[in-house]
């Protein structure tokens, strides 16, 4: 199947859904889109007794309308400022809709973010805070 063969060639989903759109007739990507979201939080500061404080961001949801996906393979995310002794850019992919028809191939239309911070080691007073910076790729399909 194309699939299987570009798949051990390297390509990403996105490619191989490609190839089926344009070979079936079935989908096929219109749009692609680049997006860029972020979350920080920052924690208070650890107690003169050494205790550290943590922090989370509150989850963002970056829901799709009906006919987008995300694609996961592109999703890169990074700090744009960090400090303490514990740092995470988190995320979770959500509501996968299947994107050819008969094929059981999903990909999400949702995207929950959100970051992670604790104050340092030895620092008393001092806050953690993570600033996190994701940016990637949707895509429009159309089933036929």
């Amino acid at each position: 199947m194309k699939l299987n063969l570009l798949s051990k060639l390297g390509f990403g989903t996105l490619a191989a859904i490609t190839v089926i759109a344009s070979v079936n007739s079935t989908a096929q990507a219109q749009e692609k889109q680049n997006f860029s979201y972020t979350t920080e939080c920052t924690s208070k500061g650890t107690e003169l007794s050494g205790k550290r404080k943590k922090c989370y961001s509150a989850w963002s949801t970056n829901t799709l309308p009906s006919g987008f996906v995300f694609n996961k393979d592109l999703l890169k995310y990074r700090y744009t400022s960090k400090n303490g002794s514990e740092n995470r850019c988190e995320f979770e992919w959500a509501d996968y809709v299947e994107i050819v028809p008969g094929t059981d191939i999903k990909m999400p239309r949702t995207l929950k973010i959100r970051a992670y911070a604790r104050s340092p080691k030895h620092d008393r007073g001092a806050r953690g805070w993570s600033k996190c910076l994701y940016t990637g790729q949707y895509v429009s399909i159309v089933n036929n």
